[in-house]
């Protein structure tokens, strides 16, 4: 398209001007030139695909069946609005997509937190510093080439729970990867995998990562990052875990008539982010039937093993017994009663 455009100026001077804009639904690139413009003729021609004869030099083809396959392809559509002599702007309009499931969309970091960034090229720790510089108030900043430094110093690290991971994937001349040194630290909840490989190796990443999200390197510069308060959440007297959103969102009036303060989550993912700013006698309800491939009472095995000690299953079904292990109290759901007598 902007080849079309540069031969619209016939070998004189001209101006091309390519706009970006993000919309509701859809995204749109816009393509405007001041070259010779089209006939009403011939734009029609092109709007209904119809074959358009060659006017440039040599006689080769304009293109446009080309981008309208690939338009087509991608359910994305092209106006033209063009005037001789003014010259033409053209725009194609783009459906929004959703993220595929590995993208990581944002860093989600706390004060306090450490950042440690593992890749084996210096020039990458040079892009991740330039990007988090604004935040080093806020967070500090350790770089690693070798991937066994890195497993040594978040292992030795007192506070674990504030690291966060950058790691490459790929780790020339070391006889581990990315994702090696993630399974070894155990801190795959705050760990980014950073890497190009996906392109080619993606399906074996996703079978692969099951709670660690990627970033295509292209995507440094981009990455939306947050910062928000460290706190142990003493404050939080119960965090609720449920797929129904309906249900979760009736809850806070529930809470605030006992005077309680709760933090609700109906994505697993999102309350596994956060689980560092929860002291360890928080109530934690959580929901039997998860999504993601995990269900209420493998959730409270992992949370015990981290040493939560308040932890509560609501559920609709009996199970049997010795089913339901000693750490974990079994709520019915509509059992008001009893959730009164917990809070």
């Amino acid at each position: 398209m902007i080849n079309n455009s540069v031969e619209a100026f016939e070998n004189k001077s001209g101006v091309i001007e390519i706009k970006f804009v993000e919309e509701c639904q859809k995204n749109k690139v816009i393509i405007k030139d001041n070259g010779k413009g089209m006939s009403k003729e011939i734009v029609t021609k092109f709007m209904k695909n119809k074959q358009v004869d060659s006017t440039k030099e040599g006689g080769h083809g304009i293109g446009m069946q080309q981008v309208r396959d690939t338009l087509r392809q991608m359910n994305a559509y092209m106006s033209i609005d063009s005037i001789e002599g003014i010259g033409t702007e053209i725009t194609l309009t783009f459906p929004k997509s959703d993220y595929p499931s590995w993208f990581t969309d944002k860093i989600a970091l706390h004060k306090g937190d450490t950042v440690v960034i593992l890749d084996d090229d210096p020039s990458i720790h040079s892009v991740w510093e330039n990007r988090l510089k604004e935040y080093l108030g806020y967070i500090t900043i350790k770089c690693f080439t070798q991937g066994s430094d890195a497993i040594d110093f978040i292992n030795s690290s007192n506070e674990k729970d504030t690291i966060f991971l950058l790691t490459d994937y790929e780790l020339r001349n070391q006889d581990l990867n990315g994702v090696d040194v993630v399974e070894k630290c155990e801190i795959q909840k705050r760990s980014i995998v950073v890497t190009s490989v996906y392109v080619y190796r993606i399906n074996d990443f996703l079978e692969k990562f099951k709670i660690t999200k990627l970033l295509p390197k292209a995507y440094i510069d981009r990455i939306s990052i947050t910062i928000e308060e460290n706190r142990k959440n003493k404050d939080v007297n119960i965090v609720f875990i449920d797929n129904d959103e309906f249900f979760v969102n009736a809850l806070p009036i529930f809470w605030e008539e006992n005077g309680l303060t709760a933090d609700m989550y109906t994505n697993l993912l999102d309350f596994l982010d956060n689980l560092n700013k929860y002291s360890k006698d928080t109530k934690i309800i959580t929901d039997y039937e998860l999504a993601d491939g995990m269900n209420g009472l493998v959730l409270a095995n992992q949370l015990h093993e981290k040493g939560y000690t308040k932890l509560y299953l609501l559920s609709g079904k009996q199970f049997k017994e010795n089913e339901i292990p000693s750490y974990l109290t079994v709520i019915f759901k509509g059992d008001a009663d009893f959730l009164e007598k917990l809070l």
